[in-house]
């Protein structure tokens, strides 16, 4: 998108892209398996298409998830008209980020050792 491109160029500076992020996790992780699934279009936003990379096999059983919206913009995937199309591009509602995030997280749970009070 315009605001921050998948390679990672924002402006005048630079950072790693969101998928250079994933393969960093996944790296860290120890993941051995990369799978990429299409998610099956909703009719609901034409404009786009959203693909699913899982990296599996991981140390600790740890699972990286990474999603590409093609023909998105800067716009929360699931939510409509939070942010002018004319600025920030397609939204896609193939997919709702809240609804992932909860997905992937609910699976784990701190140790008590780990949470300060």
């Amino acid at each position: 998108d315009a605001v921050r491109n998948e390679r990672g160029n924002v402006y005048d500076f630079s950072f790693y892209s969101a998928l250079e992020t994933a393969n960093y996790w996944a790296e860290s992780n120890g993941c051995q398996a990369v799978e990429t699934t299409a998610i099956p279009p909703t009719g609901l936003s034409p404009e786009t298409s959203v693909q699913k990379i899982s990296y599996t096999d991981c140390h600790h059983e740890a699972e990286v998830k990474f999603f590409t919206i093609i023909g998105g913009g800067h716009n929360w995937p699931g939510v409509q008209d939070r942010l002018p199309q004319r600025y920030y591009g397609n939204v896609t509602l193939d997919v709702h980020a809240s609804e992932e995030m909860w997905l992937f997280f609910q699976q784990y749970a701190l140790d008590s050792d780990d949470v300060s009070p």
